[in-house]
């Protein structure tokens, strides 16, 4: 009998932290819901104030070498989940949104929640497979010396789109 009883208390104190657990997350969900700017829409850029850019203090010299970006590790999950609810989609179908680098790290951006957004995936025309044609353009010209880093990392930060015309203008 008293083995039952000592179960029976067990068992309650794990539903009771449970119960916690889904409680913190449900409040932590509906701040973040309540309180940041709406998740990144087809078109749009991310928004400035939340995700500004960042890059790692390194030079041109340093980002074209081979395995560059083997070097830089990815954002922990903590990160990533911060970045996902300061947009208030932590929580999205899977496939709905890309964790994306603004500045790219391939030019020196960095894993700060500062340069990281939710990029939907299937927007059109501005999607995460376009930026990804930019990036690749503006760190041929950074490598080939025909545009500074510190250029190349501004144009991504302040508008992305603006910079695919600029630089890629298909």
């Amino acid at each position: 009998m008293a083995r039952q009883a000592s179960l029976a208390c067990f068992v309650a104190g794990i539903r009771l932290a449970l119960l916690g657990v889904l409680l913190a997350l449900s409040s932590a969900y509906a701040f973040a819901q309540d309180s940041t700017p709406l998740p990144a829409q087809p078109g749009n850029l991310p928004n400035a104030q939340v995700t500004p850019g960042a890059v790692l203090p390194v030079t041109r010299e340093q980002v074209c070498s081979e395995n560059y970006v083997a070097t830089v590790p990815p954002p922990s999950d903590r990160t990533m989940a911060d970045a996902y609810a300061a947009y208030g989609v932590l929580g999205s179908p899977p496939g709905m949104f890309t964790l994306d680098h603004l500045v790219p790290v391939a030019l020196g951006g960095s894993n700060d929640i500062k340069n990281l957004w939710p990029q939907p995936v299937s927007a059109e025309p501005w999607n995460a497979r376009v930026k990804r044609t930019l990036a690749k353009q503006l760190y041929d010209l950074v490598c080939s010396g025909r545009l500074p880093l510190k250029e190349a990392q501004d144009a991504m930060a302040k508008n992305w789109i603006s910079a695919y015309w600029r630089y890629v203008g298909e």
